[in-house]
């Protein structure tokens, strides 16, 4: 992301983008890459698959490394699962005028999961890397 943005933004001066890209966080990264985007598109399918891939960062990607980074583990040793557990003390209405406290929300996860959720990052990082390198043949030509 970091590196698509620092070719849209076209600042020479080395102190100047780093310490504007470097100071930004990523969700700002995102809107920056949006509006930026938006602005230079070489065409209107390029900006297309960037808010496509910009959404599946954003919404998919970045909330579920989050949890697999920020969540506590566990195993259990009844079954030998593991588990990530986000404390997220919140009071939920379990029936009509019943209420209950829930401190934490659990979910087993698999080897797979973990994969799964790095073949994403992988597959983003590549149309990251693929929309960059098309937009600076567009500014060769």
């Amino acid at each position: 992301m970091t590196l698509l943005l620092n070719t849209l933004t076209g600042i020479a001066d080395p102190t100047t983008k780093n310490t504007l890209l470097g100071l930004m966080e990523f969700r700002e990264k995102v809107r920056a890459l949006l509006a930026i985007g938006f602005k230079h598109k070489p065409s209107d399918d390029w900006y297309d698959r960037l808010q496509q891939t910009l959404r599946e960062i954003d919404e998919g990607i970045r909330p579920e490394r989050n949890r697999m980074i920020h969540d506590f583990w566990t195993d259990l040793p009844q079954d030998g699962s593991v588990r990530r557990m986000q404390i997220t003390p919140k009071i939920v209405n379990v029936q009509s005028r019943q209420k209950q406290l829930i401190l934490s929300i659990t979910k087993a996860v698999t080897p797979k999961d973990i994969s799964d959720l790095s073949k994403r990052i992988e597959r983003a990082s590549e149309a990251v890397i693929k929309l960059d390198r098309e937009y600076e043949l567009t500014k060769q030509k």
